[in-house]
């Protein structure tokens, strides 16, 4: 279950850099620089990470997102984004923060054992 969740934040964290990356077009990609562009790289590396189950890059990620919250909450009503593109990515990182806590908090999935032979108990 834990894996799923990752995988659902995974996802998550893909349509946040989506909505980045449209939030850098919107204010001009020259104009926002890297502070526009490299939020969305950014999101797409953590994705992959997730992917692959990386629970380390999941807790970076997760308290990344909880800064990131704070940085979006900056920007409402700031510069030429409008404001519910910034309340999109409000609600997107929350929801990630949940997610990715809630699969942390499971635990790791347990292994398949080794063997394929059957087992006797109490010989």
């Amino acid at each position: 279950m834990s894996s799923a969740l990752l995988r659902m934040a995974a996802v998550l964290m893909l349509l946040i850099g989506g909505l980045h990356a449209v939030a850098a077009v919107i204010a001009g990609v020259m104009a926002a620089g890297m502070a526009g562009v490299l939020p969305t790289v950014a999101a797409m590396i953590v994705a992959a990470g997730l992917v692959r189950g990386w629970r380390w890059l999941a807790w970076l990620a997760m308290l990344g997102a909880i800064v990131a919250i704070g940085a979006v909450l900056g920007r409402v009503g700031a510069g030429p984004v409008p404001d519910i593109l910034h309340y999109l990515l409000l609600a997107a990182y929350a929801v990630f923060v949940v997610l990715t806590f809630a699969a942390l908090w499971q635990g790791r999935d347990a292994r398949v054992a080794d063997r394929s032979e059957p087992v006797e108990i109490g010989k």
